[in-house]
């Protein structure tokens, strides 16, 4: 029978199609059950989720009545993957049973590590579940590492730890995961190659990131131009690069309306030979003309419904960029008014202390009034989202030296700049940073209170 070949999509097989026709009224044919997986298989890779739920459910049923374990455990693997955004608990019930088969019947390594980085998967849709993801996610890698003549079981195991990483927070592994998958790879991988370009942009390593993003073959691009265009969008932003910003968003918008369209497309030809079959049918058979009728009225209805919904999706996808455009626009400006006030108060200390030398021979507080203060205040928090009233309102032990202090920090007024209005040395200036770390809730904590407030 017709089979998924050296592990491609079936997105367009017809000898599939044409097994499970011939299969369909032979349910007790050893074949059967694996038919209607295959069947389920191509209907999931061509967004007929219940459809393909459907096949795979009757899948589990004849190949449980069989006894074709791996066919019954590609059916609960194929389910859970379906499952995951639908009815999560069903999934990672479905993705328990494969894992527990495999061990019961001594399954191959590879398989047995597949199902476990799947039931990994499946519990990231659930809360509080980080500690049961990472666990059998480093088991899948240790017993990936046992696997001597193929690499791919642990390259791809990595790649997945570096996405779960990201999910949940773990930021500081995310660089290590990618780099150990993109090293094992054998031959080229593009998931793995951008995989490691988003772990470098995560990272801030910009020139990393740029040069592989710049590797990678035109030829990907079809499949991968969305997401590609997006990691270079993501760089531009980070350097301030507002030009590159408009010109990548657009590029990947315009990937995204393709793929929808090779999507659409697809889908009409599929509709459309069905309309063909039937039209031939009903020449055979003038009483079933009105079935006809019928039949083409629903598959155009179908064929203007798939147009629609590519429709708003672009129309959807247009919004979400012009709003991510405002938003820059607005960070910017911000961006822009916080750096004319930083660079105020550097020159007004700057001169303040040369007059004062002049005055005394030695340095002296400079004078910063109440006033001064205040007006200082109301323009950071007009500017900088009631930063002042979102420190006050969240942190109630902190006074108003501190969060005075703290303003400063977040405009990103310089250590001695800030030393001279306080009249303190700069290691002082880090040394009051680590006393309100306390007052902040950062006690214990890995970050510092510097890049808490800058980020705050």
């Amino acid at each position: 029978m017709a089979q998924n070949k050296a592990g491609q999509n079936v997105d367009h097989d017809s000898l599939i199609r044409t097994a499970y026709n011939w299969y369909k009224d032979r349910p007790n044919d050893s074949l059967y059950a694996k038919c209607l997986y295959y069947m389920g298989l191509y209907y999931a890779h061509n967004d007929s989720s219940e459809k393909a739920l459907n096949l795979f459910a009757k899948c589990l049923k004849y190949s449980r009545q069989q006894g074709d374990t791996l066919t019954y455990c590609l059916g609960l693997f194929q389910s859970s993957r379906l499952l995951r955004l639908y009815d999560a608990d069903r999934a990672i019930g479905y993705a328990r049973q494969v894992v527990d088969i495999y061990n019961k019947v001594n399954a191959s390594t590879a398989n047995r590590v597949y199902s476990l980085l799947n039931l990994a998967e499946c519990l990231t849709y659930k809360e509080n579940t980080l500690e049961e993801v990472m666990g059998f996610t480093q088991k899948a890698i240790s017993l990936a590492q046992t696997i001597r003549t193929d690499q791919a079981p642990l390259a791809d195991a990595y790649q997945d730890l570096s996405v779960f990483y990201s999910m949940y927070g773990e930021e500081a592994h995310v660089l290590q995961a990618a780099k150990a998958s993109y090293n094992l790879r054998v031959t080229y991988d593009v998931s793995a190659h951008l995989a490691l370009a988003q772990a470098y942009c995560q990272a801030d390593s910009l020139r990393q990131a740029k040069a592989l993003i710049s590797q990678t073959p035109r030829a990907c691009y079809e499949e991968y131009g969305g997401l590609i265009y997006s990691l270079s969008r993501q760089i531009a932003f980070s350097q301030n690069d507002i030009n590159n910003v408009y010109a990548y968003a657009d590029s990947a918008e315009a990937y995204l309306i393709k793929k929808n369209s090779a999507n659409m497309a697809s889908k009409d030809k599929y509709y459309m030979l069905m309309l063909q079959k039937e039209v031939a049918r009903a020449k055979d058979n003038e009483a079933n003309r009105q079935q006809v009728t019928l039949t083409i009225v629903i598959s155009l209805f179908l064929i203007v419904l798939i147009s629609l919904g590519c429709a708003l999706l672009y129309q959807k996808a247009k919004l979400a960029e012009n709003e991510r455009i405002r938003n820059l626009s607005q960070i910017q400006w911000k961006d822009k008014q916080l750096a004319s006030i930083r660079q105020y108060l550097i020159k007004k200390v700057d001169i303040s202390k040369k007059v004062n030398t002049l005055k005394t021979k030695k340095p002296r507080a400079f004078a910063f009034s109440d006033d001064d203060w205040l007006e200082l205040e109301a323009f950071v928090n007009s500017t900088d989202n009631d930063f002042i009233e979102r420190l006050r309102s969240e942190f109630p032990k902190l006074t108003t030296k501190d969060i005075r202090f703290l303003m400063l920090i977040r405009i990103k007024v310089p250590a001695s700049t800030i030393a001279a209005l306080y009249s303190i040395e700069e290691k002082s200036v880090r040394q009051k940073l680590f006393l309100i770390k306390t007052k902040l809730g950062l006690e214990g904590a890995d970050i510092s209170a510097k890049t808490f407030i800058e980020n705050y």
